[in-house]
């Protein structure tokens, strides 16, 4: 208890109160996903259910922690006075599974790497299911977090650096929120990063009888203020039904994709 204590002390004097903290931290969350500010009865994040780990060493530059309870787990990450965000994470790290059931604060070993690979999907994919990985191509890793679901690895996405909220939630746009790779023949994908021309391909299989696949390229930031960002600029739909095979293709024409044709052939 007296440890709990003491660590409690040491978010006061970072973040105000940890208190004021995570009511924040939940009424945005909520905001975001219920669109109301209010907290539901009962729905207390810092308690007794509540567990804390903090990464006895700094990770990419970070500082780390990690705070869980039955209904939220958020990572906060700190570099020097100008970053201090937290993520919603939505399940435990698996280096930290065997802290599941278990409350109170953990001094813990995380490793964290720093990764830059080619290609997710087969042996060069990361083993950790969480790492950093510059994925838009502007000098600085994002954290990423995989999970598995039916035959493949998909990967939630925070852009730590450039994130505009104290809380991130994963990039929900395309290509970022299509990042995978499959797991069985059956569900054959993987993701392609080229970092000399900056562009990603991804093809993603679904089954037996479909699959996309999607080009995107990184553009500058223009003078209107746009900022650099990474767009999708083609994607394919490929579907099978009987003996013919569907293609429905999309492309980036005035900043929005169209479809722009669809075909039928036997295959």
């Amino acid at each position: 208890m007296n440890k709990l204590k003491t660590i409690s002390s040491y978010y006061r004097v970072r973040t105000s109160t940890i208190f004021t903290i995570v009511l924040f931290v939940i009424s945005s969350f909520l905001s975001c996903h219920h669109g109301t500010s209010g907290l539901p009865e009962g729905k207390a994040f810092w308690g007794d259910s509540a567990t804390a780990f903090i990464a006895k060493n700094p990770q990419n530059g970070y500082r780390v922690s990690i705070i869980k309870n039955k209904d939220l787990t958020l990572a906060h990450f700190e570099r020097g006075d100008s970053i201090s965000v937290y993520c919603t994470l939505d399940w435990l790290p698996s280096c930290l599974s065997e802290y599941e059931n278990k409350t109170g604060v953990f001094d813990v070993d995380i490793d964290i790497p720093v990764v830059k690979v080619d290609t997710l999907g087969g042996s060069k994919t990361p083993k950790s299911d969480m790492f950093f990985m510059d994925i838009n191509f502007d000098g600085q890793e994002e954290f990423i977090q995989g999970y598995e679901s039916n035959g493949w690895v998909g990967y939630k996405c925070y852009d730590i650096v450039n994130g505009r909220a104290n809380v991130l939630y994963p990039i929900e746009a395309e290509p970022y929120c299509s990042i995978s790779y499959g797991i069985y023949p059956m569900q054959a994908g993987y993701t392609v990063f080229d970092y000399h021309k900056r562009e990603i391909f991804i093809h993603h299989g679904s089954g037996c009888c479909a699959f996309r696949n999607i080009w995107a390229k990184y553009f500058e930031g223009d003078s209107l203020g746009n900022p650099p960002s990474v767009k999708v600029v083609r994607e394919e739909y490929h579907q099978y039904s009987s003996d013919i095979e569907t293609i429905e293709t999309s492309e980036l024409k005035d900043n929005v994709m169209q479809v722009t044709s669809k075909t039928k052939r036997k295959y």
